[in-house]
């Protein structure tokens, strides 16, 4: 496992091996690492506040470097590369799960299976397949939700209050459609006029009241957005204001009650088919016993690690995290599926990558909540180790690349050519960026490959001005690499 020593003893650790000349050069170049970080630190307008975190390594481990990067920080989104490579390594690159449709005698039952990308229209296809497998003239008196493949609440107790309230922290549970969550659209109108809100989904707007106290502006005026909904009622407030003329702006709030959407849905959908249900029920009770009717099966693992870390999906690292705590041996059902998911995470990254679990704290699959703690080292030991492991390739691709995909596709490529891959992170006051740096050229398990993660908290900055830091720190890390490889 690497940990990273701090700078004079990593210039020292360049001897093993190699000649006084090139030693006394490579420690230039880590020098000049250091000085040129030090300036970009000094002079970027964040906040005296502000702490930075930086480590890094070759895959190697030929060479090292750290600022302050044994001290632990909140890492947003990074906690995804975590979750998802346990995913990897416990439930393998072509894992599915599967949603189900059962019939017994009267009743039909519904089971869930956690799967994250489920439909409306993969309902109504769900109904069209039972109503065609279903034997001639079949009584059904009852129509039954089995959500009880995960146990535990479906709203995380360690996420802030407002971020229950959007679509990113929508609630998990094991029966998800359409993201368990309600998407709007809202439209610039003319200057001082409301916002147009457009609802995406048939029904919603029949369902949902809006308090809209949002506003067009002009030009010179700033842009921002707030979006959430009452607990106690069916209303959604919208509050902000968009330029008028520029383009519209997806948004959406989650979903309260998401068995029962799946449940009505799933009842609608039979009933437009011609097969309507008198009574409807939900069951938290695994109970799946009879013939099965119909069924759903859900993309292979590689494709959901691929969304998770290419757009830094909450929803598919929290449904991963779930499925990780229905493959744990842990027995006790006194625990939630959630938290036998952490346990999980831990035990298989400590046997599979040797990563020590007491050096690190993750309370959620996706990073959303503000009480993980994790050290910049730790996260390039998981990367330098899952570099090396039986999973490195699918891991290694989910990745966005720097200027091409993903939560990276508008950055700038860096000049040298060098490929990045690198996992996104950021929320109010955090932002965080830990991945591969490889060589123009080169693979990136390659031994000169840098593993690296930039972790940034208690910043006041914009999100535009933080981006920019990490750019800049990015570059100094791709010059230090060219330095390296100039010898």
């Amino acid at each position: 496992m690497f940990i990273a020593p701090r700078v004079s003893i990593a210039i020292l650790s360049l001897s093993i091996g190699l000649g006084l000349s090139a030693t006394a050069a490579r420690g230039d170049c880590l020098t000049s690492l250091e000085a040129d970080l030090t300036q970009i630190l000094a002079t970027v307008d964040v906040s005296p506040y502000a702490s930075w975190g930086v480590a890094l390594t070759t895959l190697d481990r030929t060479l090292t470097y750290q600022r302050q990067g044994d001290r632990a920080f909140v890492p947003a989104s990074n906690v995804k590369l975590f979750t998802t490579a346990a995913a990897l390594l416990d439930l393998g690159a072509n894992w599915q799960t599967m949603t189900q449709v059962y019939w017994n005698r009267d009743r039909l039952i519904l089971r869930g299976g956690g799967d994250p990308t489920l439909t409306l229209a993969d309902l109504g296809d769900l109904a069209a397949q039972t109503i065609q497998n279903l034997p001639d003239d079949t009584g059904i008196d009852y129509l039954i939700l089995d959500d009880g493949y995960f146990q535990g609440d479906a709203i995380d107790p360690h996420w802030e209050w407002e971020d229950t309230q959007a679509g990113y922290g929508a609630p998990v549970n094991a029966t998800i459609v359409d993201r368990n969550a309600i998407p709007l659209t809202l439209v610039p109108q003319r200057v001082g006029r409301s916002l147009a809100v457009r609802f995406e989904r048939p029904g919603d707007a029949d369902r949902w009241t809006v308090e809209n106290q949002s506003r067009s502006v002009s030009e010179s005026e700033p842009e921002w957005l707030e979006v959430g909904r009452d607990w106690r009622s069916n209303t959604i407030a919208i509050h902000g204001q968009l330029i008028s003329g520029a383009p519209s702006e997806p948004v959406a709030v989650s979903m309260p009650d998401p068995a029962g959407y799946a449940l009505s849905e799933f009842h609608q959908a039979l009933s437009d088919r011609g097969l309507p249900i008198p009574e409807t029920a939900i069951h938290q009770a695994a109970f799946g016993v009879g013939t099965i009717v119909a069924y759903r099966t859900s993309p292979p693992l590689v494709e959901l690690i691929t969304t998770t870390n290419q757009y830094s999906d909450n929803l598919f690292a929290e449904a991963l995290l779930r499925h990780l705590g229905t493959s744990s041996q842990d027995g006790r059902q006194e625990t939630t599926t959630r938290d036998r998911g952490l346990q999980q995470v831990r035990d298989v990254l400590q046997r599979e990558l040797n990563l020590d679990p007491n050096r690190y704290t993750i309370q959620d699959g996706s990073g959303l909540s503000r009480q993980n703690s994790i050290a910049p080292e730790i996260v390039v030991s998981l990367l330098q180790a899952m570099a090396n492991s039986s999973a490195a390739t699918p891991f290694i691709a989910s990745l966005p690349v720097l200027g091409e995909s993903g939560t990276l596709a508008t950055w700038t490529p860096l000049p040298s050519g060098a490929i990045v891959r690198a996992k996104t992170g950021s929320m109010t006051g955090i932002y965080a960026l830990s991945g591969y740096l490889a060589p123009p050229g080169s693979a990136t398990q390659s031994p000169n490959t840098i593993a690296f993660s930039i972790i940034i908290n208690h910043s006041d900055a914009s999100y535009g001005i933080t981006q920019s830091a990490v750019a800049d720190l990015l570059a100094q890390i791709d010059q230090f690499q060219q330095c390296r490889r100039s010898l």
